[in-house]
C-alpha cells in the first residue's frame, strides 16, 4: 500500500520544524485554512487514496474500485491545487515583503508546495498505471510485454511525476546548498526523467536511440499489441518527439551546462569544496532543464 498521507504529514512536520511553527500572514483566503477553524482536507483525502491503491500496479482492480479511485484522485487534485494556490500566494507575499534571501520561510514554503505538487503527480501516475493495467488485462497482454505496454500508455504521467519530484528535490538543495546534497541525488533525479523520454525516442525516433534500445524495440514489436500501441504513440507525439531527442542526448561537461541525459547517464559532480553559490547555480541549471522537459511534455498530450 502507498503512503502518500505519511509523505505529506512528514513534509508538514519538516516545514514546522524548519520554521519553528512560524506561519505567514493569513489573508482572507488564507494559507493555512486551519487558521479559519478548518483544515485543507489534503491529509484525510490522501489516506483514502492510500487504501485504494493496490500493492502492485500489475494487479488489475475491479470496476467498483476504479470508480472509488477516480473519485478519490479527483478530490485530491482539487484540494491539492487549491492548497498549492494558497501556498504560492504566501510565497509571493514573502518575496514581495522580505525578498527571497531575507525571508525566513520563503524557501520552506517553496519546498512544501513542490512536495505537494509531486505527491499529486505521483497519484495521477498511479491512476494512469491502473487504467493501463486494466486495458492490458482485457487485451490479454501478459509477462514482460505487459510492463512495456503499461509504460508506453503512461509515459506522459511518468514525465509529470519525475519532473515534479525533481523540482521538489531541487528546492531542498536550494535550502541547504552543499555539494554533498547535490552529488548524492542528481544522477537519480535526472535519470528518472530521461527514462520516460527514452521510451519516446526508442519507439518513435529509433534511429536516435542506442543499438541496444533498437534491438529491444524490434523484439517488443513482434507482439502485435505493442506494435499497434507504438503506432498510436507515434501519432500522439508527432510534434514533440523531436524535442525528446536532445533531452536524452549526453551533452555538456559539468553541472552548469550538462543535459539531463548527461546528468542521468554519465553523472557530473560538483567539487567537494564547491561553495553555496556554485551549488545553487548547478541546481538552477537542472531546474532549467526540467522546465524544458515539461514544455516538451505539454506538446505530447
Amino acid at each position: 500500500m502507498s503512503d502518500y498521507a505519511g509523505r505529506w504529514k512528514a513534509a508538514k512536520l519538516k516545514f514546522e520544524a524548519a520554521t519553528g511553527g512560524k506561519k505567514p500572514k493569513v489573508t482572507k483566503k488564507g494559507l493555512f485554512t486551519k487558521a479559519r477553524g478548518k483544515t485543507s482536507g489534503v491529509q484525510s483525502l490522501l489516506k483514502v487514496v492510500d487504501k485504494l491503491i493496490p500493492d502492485s500496479m500489475l494487479d488489475p482492480v475491479s470496476d467498483k474500485k476504479i470508480v472509488k479511485i477516480n473519485k478519490a484522485v479527483s478530490a485530491v487534485k482539487t484540494s491539492g491545487v487549491s492548497y498549492m494556490a494558497d501556498i504560492l500566494a504566501a510565497v509571493k507575499r514573502e518575496k514581495d515583503e522580505f525578498g527571497k534571501e531575507e525571508s525566513v520561510i520563503y524557501r520552506d514554503l517553496k519546498i512544501l508546495r513542490s512536495e505537494l505538487d509531486a505527491i499529486v503527480a505521483a497519484i495521477v501516475s498511479d491512476q494512469a498505471k491502473m487504467y493501463a493495467c486494466r486495458e492490458a488485462t482485457i487485451k490479454e497482454v501478459s509477462g514482460g510485454v505487459k510492463v512495456t505496454y503499461m509504460t508506453l500508455k503512461t509515459v506522459a504521467e511518468g514525465i509529470d511525476k519525475t519532473c515534479k519530484e525533481g523540482i521538489a528535490w531541487a528546492q531542498t538543495v536550494l535550502k541547504d546548498p552543499t555539494p554533498e546534497n547535490y552529488n548524492d541525488t542528481i544522477f537519480k533525479k535526472a535519470r528518472n526523467i530521461t527514462q520516460n523520454f527514452s521510451q519516446i525516442v526508442k519507439y518513435t525516433v529509433p534511429e536516435e536511440a542506442s543499438l541496444a534500445a533498437q534491438r529491444s524495440r524490434l523484439q517488443t514489436l513482434e507482439d502485435p499489441k505493442i506494435a499497434q500501441l507504438v503506432v498510436d504513440l507515434d501519432k500522439r507525439v508527432t510534434v514533440a518527439k523531436e524535442g525528446a531527442v536532445p533531452i536524452t542526448k549526453e551533452t555538456g561537461h559539468d553541472p552548469f551546462d550538462s543535459s539531463l541525459g548527461k546528468m542521468g547517464n554519465n553523472p557530473v559532480r560538483l567539487h567537494d569544496d564547491a561553495d553555496p553559490d556554485e551549488v545553487k547555480a548547478a541546481i538552477k541549471h537542472f531546474l532549467m532543464q526540467v522546465k524544458e522537459a515539461m514544455e516538451v511534455r505539454k506538446r505530447i498530450w
